[in-house]
């Protein structure tokens, strides 16, 4: 068993990121709706600020799998290992 600091570490490492993504997809999409989508209506501006965001969850709940795949055991499955080599 990992002590609460590495556990903690480890979190954190991956917090950072969540919120990163989050802050540029939302940033991104609101420049772009704000100075380069001028000519769309409000509607179309929002879905594109709808996809971005739903997008930056996907690139999240991704790199939560692949990060959470060890504890669950998955990568120490024989026939894990198999089906990537």
């Amino acid at each position: 068993m990992e002590s609460p600091e590495k556990v903690y570490r480890k979190m954190m490492w991956r917090a950072i990121p969540t919120i990163l993504i989050i802050a540029l997809a939302l940033i991104g999409s609101l420049v772009y709706v704000a100075f380069y989508a001028t000519g769309l209506s409000v509607w179309q501006q929002v879905i594109i600020v709808v996809v971005t965001l739903i997008a930056a969850m996907v690139l999240i709940a991704i790199l939560w799998i692949i990060w959470w795949m060890p504890y669950v055991g998955m990568m120490k499955r024989k026939d894990w290992q198999k089906a990537w080599k």
